[in-house]
């Protein structure tokens, strides 16, 4: 039989309690995670773009529709501005023609949020969302291809 130093037993013990609390805290996590997508709120987001057709002549409307959760008006709104200079960035990183021109982003009475929010911080949102790294480099570069 191995006989263990007691002070040794009982850091062992403290260290597998410690683990065992740590790991009920990341399920408790993990529960407060699903319940607040459970309180989120649906919108349905629209991105305006054309691509060109098969034949390649004539651009015609290629939308991209998406549902998103949020908790308000402001943070689903964020995030559509954050989803549409995604969607500019990924369209111009593969050469495509038809970028995404506007988006809209309704709540789940079909109510647009530009009308909801304030000017302010539509303005502001716009603003924080344009001065990411990715977002200023794409500006940049779509203001020197129109000089």
């Amino acid at each position: 039989m191995i006989k263990l130093n007691p002070v040794l037993t009982i850091l062992l013990i403290f260290i597998i309690c410690q683990s065992c609390s740590t790991n009920s805290s990341n399920s408790n996590a993990v529960k407060n995670d699903r319940v607040k997508m459970d309180n989120g709120r649906k919108y349905v987001l629209t991105i305006y773009q054309e691509k060109l057709n098969s034949a390649g002549n004539k651009f015609e409307p290629f939308n991209h529709i998406d549902t998103l959760i949020a908790v308000n008006d402001t943070v689903a709104y964020l995030n559509a501005l954050k989803k549409f200079y995604n969607q500019k960035i990924v369209e111009r990183q593969q050469h495509n023609y038809g970028q995404p021109k506007s988006f809209n982003i309704v709540d789940a009475n079909g109510v647009d949020l530009k009308v909801n929010l304030s000017d302010k911080i539509v303005i502001g949102l716009k603003n924080q969302v344009e001065n990411t790294p990715d977002v200023k480099k794409m500006l940049n570069e779509y203001q020197k291809d129109s000089l």
